[in-house]
């Protein structure tokens, strides 16, 4: 149903006002998404007739807006989006797109804005388009950080892998550098820096430290081979560890010391030093628990004789089961008898 304002009016050289009719007349259904030419005349009394016309168009299709933006998720609270959403209409025009708010204003922190653009043509048809704006401050969250990694392989891996979190939902990828499974420099100490960013461009950072450390321990006082009667030994000095991270490995023996040894035996005990990178020290020694005294040979028979200054031939003389030969020191005693001296075990005859 079309009018228009305002009514076309005529006058006439003799003072009158002709009618003006219009065909079709203002207020007619005009056919949709046509085109009508309207001839408006006015004739006087002379029977003169004047003609206007124009055109009446009824355009029911609203214009067509391209380029309409995907939601945008953003850290910056001043935002834009590429390309600016346009229109087209189908008289030919380009209708201006007006968004609300416009890009470029200062959208609310940690929020969802509602964009609506609209266009509009000429014949009050409108076209709309829609997104949200997220305005995203927050950053992720790295869980499963690793704690500082020592060991002896330069093939570095660690478990379990970090994680990300986001509040809009996802997960993050967190990517570390060096990456889990790379050769790292063996005997230095790597910075690895893992990050996970979210879809707004906000950026969490967790780090940790890699050390390859191949050099095993330096075990301190380890004892000398230990020969002994008594089948409980035990060593001074214990031996003691140092290592290149500033710690003291404990040093575990096997048997450890105050143990029972087995007697007539010798046993080899391996002491034992490992540090938090895995390395292993380790320093030996025996324990030979003896209990078979000497054997001394050549013990003099009595002496009887009329000087005072006694001596007897041959010698009396010694030899060990360890293949030694113990010095024999006699002591004169009213019977003239000898005493063996204490063996390497204190074993005495």
């Amino acid at each position: 149903m079309v009018t228009w304002t305002p009514e076309p009016t005529a006058t006439d050289d003799d003072g009158t006002t002709p009618e003006v009719i219009c065909i079709p007349a203002a207020g007619s259904s005009f056919p949709v998404d046509e085109t009508t030419n309207v001839v408006c005349n006015a004739s006087d009394a002379a029977g003169n007739e004047a003609i206007c016309t124009f055109n009446v168009t009824v355009d029911q299709q609203a214009p067509v807006i391209d380029n309409c933006p995907s939601n945008v998720r953003t850290n910056n609270a001043m935002v834009t989006w590429t390309p600016d959403p346009t229109a087209t209409d189908d008289d030919g025009t380009t209708p201006e797109v007006i968004c609300i708010p416009a890009a470029g204003s200062s959208f609310p922190v940690d929020e969802t804005t509602n964009v609506v653009c609209n266009a509009s043509d000429a014949a009050g048809n409108e076209a709309i388009c829609t997104f949200n704006v997220t305005v995203d401050q927050q950053a992720p969250v790295i869980d499963n950080c690793p704690s500082n990694v020592r060991t002896n392989n330069a093939m570095v891996t660690w478990t379990p892998d970090p994680t990300a979190t986001d509040d809009d939902g996802t997960t993050p990828e967190v990517t570390c550098i060096p990456a889990a499974g790379s050769s790292f420099p063996v005997d230095e100490t790597t910075n690895v820096v893992c990050n996970a960013i979210d879809a707004a461009g906000n950026e969490a950072i967790c780090t940790f430290n890699v050390t390859v450390d191949q050099q095993a321990p330096v075990i301190d006082n380890c004892p000398s081979n230990v020969r002994t009667n008594n089948a409980m030994v035990t060593w001074t000095p214990d031996p003691t560890a140092t290592d290149d991270d500033g710690t003291t490995p404990e040093v575990i023996c096997f048997p450890a010391a105050g143990s029972s040894f087995p007697v007539d035996e010798t046993t080899n005990v391996v002491c034992n030093a490992s540090d938090t990178a895995g390395n292993e020290a380790i320093c030996t020694f025996n324990v030979t628990v003896d209990q078979q005294a000497p054997v001394i040979d050549n013990c003099p028979s009595n002496v009887r004789t009329n000087n005072a200054m006694v001596t007897w031939t041959p010698d009396p003389t010694a030899s060990d089961d360890d293949g030694t030969t113990p010095e024999v020191m006699c002591i004169p005693a009213a019977d003239q008898q000898c005493y063996g001296n204490l063996d390497t075990r204190s074993n005495s005859y």
